[in-house]
């Protein structure tokens, strides 16, 4: 992936993205081939892991150039990317990782990210006032969710577009902070206004999840020059740091 051309990079990662989304969600389906407190689920699980491996074992490659880790302060990275990391409090999935990633490549990517947050409040503002048994509830939570989950995404590759490759490792770890305090707080939030509001309060948790984005982005978009853009990184939510170095540039680029 590190050797795919800038013109190229966000959908080869958007199809690496969709790859290991679909693993996560037909994975699941291994529960019902035993019982899940038997050792032979997982067994079979470290087996498929293991052959999953050989395929790139087998490919031969030069090794891409590793940049030495240089720590940066996480109020530095939000300083230099602000909007990357009030996107990271979001998650990515699959489901329009590839046209957002194509996009986001094409086209200003702080564009795309407003224009993505704001579809996403539209979308669950429009779900409150429907009733909750409706058919178009189940519409509009799913247009919410194809903007939302590839956030992530874009939040990662903005950040990538504003932060030198030498602070990549140290920038990777900061990425996965931001996320699991979003993890946290989020859930919390959307439980205290399911129990003030009802179930209803739920809806109100996804409106509000991106209305500080759509502001930033808009700011950003009328009053700062816009950063160089690289390309889209495409990274499953669950990341671990490492994953962020697949952004790095090849030594020609």
């Amino acid at each position: 992936v590190v050797m795919a051309s800038n013109e190229a990079r966000g959908r080869v990662l958007s199809v690496y993205m969709l790859v290991v989304t679909v693993g996560l969600g037909t994975g699941q389906l291994l529960l019902g081939l035993g019982n899940p407190l038997d050792p032979t689920l997982f067994i079979l699980v470290g087996i498929l892991i293991s052959l999953a491996v050989v395929p790139i074992a087998l490919i031969r490659i030069a090794t891409p150039s590793q940049p030495i880790p240089v720590k940066i302060a996480l109020l530095d990275l939000v300083r230099r990317a602000p909007l990357g990391v009030l996107a990271i409090a979001v998650t990515g999935a699959a489901a329009t990782q590839y046209p957002i990633g194509y996009l986001s490549d094409r086209y200003p990517r702080r564009r795309v990210m407003l224009v993505v947050a704001t579809g996403a409040v539209v979308s669950a503002a429009v779900a409150i006032t429907v009733n909750l048994d409706s058919a178009w509830l189940l519409v509009l939570v799913a247009v919410y969710g194809s903007l939302s989950f590839p956030m992530y995404s874009l939040a990662v590759s903005h950040i990538n577009d504003v932060i030198p490759k030498h602070q990549l490792v140290a920038v990777a770890a900061g990425i996965v902070f931001v996320y699991g305090v979003g993890s946290v707080a989020g859930p919390l939030a959307v439980s205290i206004l399911m129990t003030a509001l009802g179930p209803v309060g739920y809806l109100w948790g996804l409106t509000i999840a991106f209305v500080p984005l759509v502001v930033y982005a808009l700011l950003q978009i009328l009053f700062r020059e816009r950063p160089t853009q690289q390309r889209f990184i495409s990274l499953p939510y669950r990341s671990s740091t490492a994953a962020a170095m697949l952004a790095e540039p090849s030594e020609d680029e």
